[in-house]
């Protein structure tokens, strides 16, 4: 079971990777050679609407776990997971706690500052601008538009041993 938590937060939406880029991860995922793979929707009142569409868009079973759980809730449900993709947010701290393997998305918040304990990979892009802490970006693409689905999906490939 891979998890996939949307969301970035209220205060810096730019830790956000973008709809159409999980919806493509998402795709992929489900439709692998290997057999068994299933995704599990995380996300908070902030996601309600993007995961929503991203629910309609896919193309295959997708687990939608709700975007109003309790923390206890979402815990519980990251505890099934065997890979977590997540930004730098609490589904993030979440799944470290619950000893869940995790690829985390990096862009204006500071990857230096999360601890992975040996459970997880960091997906950084490639641009000098990185842990600007900014909550509007002018660039164009942006730090998280700059992280390739491929390399998250060979991430999250490697964190379940296939």
């Amino acid at each position: 079971i891979v998890g996939i938590h949307t969301g970035g937060g209220g205060r810096w939406r730019l830790k956000q990777w973008g709809e159409e880029c999980f919806v493509q991860l998402i795709e992929e995922l489900l439709h692998e050679p290997v057999r068994g793979i299933q995704v599990c929707l995380f996300g908070g009142p902030l996601e309600r609407e993007q995961n929503g569409r991203i629910m309609n868009k896919i193309k295959g079973p997708l687990f939608d776990t709700g975007c109003d759980n309790p923390v206890r809730h979402v815990a519980s449900l990251i505890r099934h997971c065997s890979v977590v993709l997540s930004g730098d947010s609490l589904a993030m701290h979440l799944a470290l706690a619950m000893e869940r393997q995790v690829v985390v998305l990096f862009g204006p918040t500071s990857h230096t500052e999360i601890e992975l304990f040996g459970l997880g990979e960091k997906v950084l892009p490639d641009l000098d601008c990185l842990v600007c802490y900014k909550r509007e970006c002018t660039f164009s693409p942006n730090c998280m538009d700059s992280i390739s689905v491929a390399e998250v999906k060979d991430k999250i490939m490697r964190r379940l041993g296939i």
